[in-house]
């Protein structure tokens, strides 16, 4: 049995530093090993140089991430972070899609103003009550009808253009110009008799 002695150090003198154990970051034993494993033959002992390791070190660790451990551990130092981001992920999508959703809302809204603003504006005119009342009623209600139809669908704007009510505003119905545009398209939600009908009571001239 062979034995070693180490001298005794003098008086005075700080006895020499106990050398630390070094301690790997499971990320950084993942690096390494991903890194030793692509380098060239002849590059393999300059890595171990540089980060002053021992072959050993990477066989160890290979060993670790086949087994799943080195995995393991990377993942638990960013387990606490993780769950957060997430929820953070969702809540900003969800609020993307809200403003989405709105924005749609408030874009067909406004198409429908405008639309109906036109139509409501050439109603009010006295042109309509003149002999020309037809000719004149025409292009408004057909511009209305189809802006209604493309933003709101076609039951909606056979309503709204007079399909089978009244203007909330308490105005008189629209004229049969447009129902008569939506019934040659094949509009069967309108009442064309009905509606016919009101239009001509409502804006017969000298009413």
């Amino acid at each position: 049995m062979v034995s070693t002695t180490t001298p005794a150090s003098a008086p005075g003198e700080d006895p020499a530093p106990r050398p630390k154990r070094r301690t790997f970051p499971a990320d950084y034993m993942l690096g390494i090993v991903a890194e030793y494993d692509a380098a060239p033959a002849g590059e393999k002992g300059a890595i171990l140089r540089r980060e002053r390791l021992y072959h050993s070190h990477i066989i160890e660790w290979r060993q670790a991430r086949e087994a799943g451990a080195l995995v393991a551990l990377a993942d638990r130092r960013t387990s606490a972070v993780r769950p957060k981001q997430a929820a953070e992920q969702a809540e900003l999508e969800r609020l993307r899609k809200k403003v989405t959703r709105l924005e749609k809302e408030n874009a067909k809204k406004d198409a429908a103003l405008a639309v109906l603003g036109k139509a409501q504006r050439s109603w009010l005119g006295t042109a309509l009550r003149e002999r020309g009342l037809k000719h004149a009623v025409d292009p408004v209600v057909d511009e209305a009808f189809t802006g209604l139809e493309s933003e709101l669908g076609t039951t909606a704007a056979c309503r709204l253009t007079g399909g089978e009510a009244q203007h909330d505003s308490g105005l008189a119905e629209v004229p049969a110009a447009g129902l008569e545009l939506a019934t040659s398209r094949d509009r069967e939600s309108c009442s064309p008799q009905r509606v016919r009908a009101r239009s001509h009571r409502a804006w017969s001239p000298g009413a």
